[in-house]
């Protein structure tokens, strides 16, 4: 089982399903969020858990949970909406950009299907972050 990156919403939203197991998303993280300054669109990092690890950690999700409590941060989906069309947007339009990465097709899909699930999940009021497992 690879890395992958994924939506979470709260509240939960129960038919908004990612058609994707956001492996190309985990792949390709460094390059977007480097692409994603380039062309001043919020970075994919910017909608995860933002809280600061401690230098010595070395533990699991789970356990920073513990040492840190729950992540409690949420976005609105709009913003996300409108970062994850622009990257995409961004890749399709520009061979420099997708010569930056590896899988730019894929990526760009992944992309669009954040943007999908998104709309339905900003449809029923709920927020969102990223999360990688």
């Amino acid at each position: 089982m690879s890395l992958g990156i994924y939506p979470v919403f709260h509240p939960p939203v129960s038919d908004a399903s990612f058609d994707s197991h956001g492996e190309d998303l985990a792949m390709e993280f460094e390059a977007l969020d480097e692409l994603a300054e380039e062309y001043e669109i919020p970075a994919l990092s910017s909608f995860g858990d933002t809280r600061e690890i401690p230098e010595d950690f070395e533990g699991g999700p789970d356990e920073l949970d513990e040492l840190l409590g729950p992540c409690e941060e949420w976005f609105d989906c709009s913003q996300g909406i409108a970062a994850f069309e622009s990257l995409a947007r961004v890749i399709l339009q520009n061979p420099d950009a997708a010569e930056a990465l590896e899988t730019p097709e894929a990526v760009a899909d992944d992309l669009m299907a954040l943007v999908e699930v998104l709309k339905i999940a900003k449809a029923q009021g709920a927020q969102f972050r990223l999360e990688m497992s």
